[in-house]
């Protein structure tokens, strides 16, 4: 409850910004896949594969062809499912922000084609055989996406490859992991 009330303060803040600094605001959807290793407390590494569906906020301070730079805010709710070497599944649930910082390449008054790097901080919690889990996410990528003008809207499609490190409990039992994932994101501006 806590992070969709923190969600809904910031979108209603963002709403109020976007005409004073010519700003897209809207919604995204996001899906990713990869996979990487897990190691449990100095124990020996494991398999895992990771997918992730999310959904949320986006800010685009340049959604179509006002500057060579754009920023880019995600405010994304999650769930996410690690397979951990295809013996169990450790479901979660959370919330990320994520930072893009893109670079035209081609611009024109109806379409915009940028790229460049991401960075993402998330919080993620679930449960395992009723074991409370928590977990950190620090992450970095690239990312490389679409603007173009249909309408009053702008349609966004992205895609991009990111590395994500997780740091975080079993219960009391510490543990860390690594991903390297693909996501596609989709996002309407208005």
């Amino acid at each position: 409850m806590k992070r969709i009330v923190v969600m809904s303060l910031v979108a209603f803040t963002l709403l109020f910004s976007t005409s004073a600094f010519a700003v897209g605001l809207g919604v995204f959807v996001d899906y990713s896949s990869g996979s990487g290793d897990l190691e449990v407390d100095g124990l020996q590494e494991v398999d895992i594969d990771s997918d992730m569906f999310a959904g949320g906020f986006v800010l685009d301070t340049a959604p179509t062809n006002e500057s060579v730079f754009n920023y880019r805010l995600n405010i994304g709710i999650t769930d996410q499912t690690i397979d951990i070497e295809d013996d169990f599944e450790l479901d979660l649930n959370g919330v990320y922000i994520e930072n893009i910082f893109g670079f035209a390449l081609i611009k024109n008054e109806n379409f915009r084609w940028w790229l460049g790097p991401l960075i993402r901080i998330g919080y993620y919690e679930g449960d395992i055989y009723d074991v409370d889990v928590e977990v950190g996410e620090f992450g970095g990528g690239v990312v490389t996406g679409l603007n173009f003008k249909a309408g009053s809207v702008v349609l966004s499609p992205s895609v991009g490859v990111r590395y994500s490190a997780f740091y975080g409990e079993i219960g009391h039992v510490d543990f860390d992991a690594d991903t390297v994932t693909v996501f596609a994101n989709v996002a309407v501006l208005f």
